[in-house]
């Protein structure tokens, strides 16, 4: 399976957001819905802020309801880190993600 950006594209927008204002950047495991990915569960990164996700993987920029985006991608194992943590995390580890071995048969 080709591997998307979702990690990198994700991690970069978050640190192009208003810092400390509600933002989280979210991994997680999802179901894929459509072509080579479908049915398949896979680890994927997107954005929260509030009640809304943000996900600008691979060139897209798609905004849903929270709950909808749960629903269509079946998301479960959901890690959500603020700002501040994911750019620490990011250091230390020197990648974008996906940061914990809870993930590591999705990868």
């Amino acid at each position: 399976m080709k591997k998307g950006n979702c990690f990198e594209a994700n991690y970069k927008a978050l640190l192009e957001k208003p810092f400390d204002q509600g933002w989280y950047l979210c991994h997680g495991v999802v179901t894929g819905q459509a072509g080579a990915v479908k049915g398949i569960r896979y680890a994927h990164a997107w954005l929260e802020n509030g009640e809304l996700v943000f996900d600008y993987s691979n060139g897209a920029i798609v905004i849903l309801p929270k709950e909808d985006y749960y629903r269509i991608g079946n998301i479960v194992n959901v890690i959500r880190y603020s700002a501040r943590e994911a750019m620490m995390i990011a250091l230390k580890t020197g990648t974008y993600g996906c940061w914990d071995k809870l993930f590591d048969k999705y990868l």
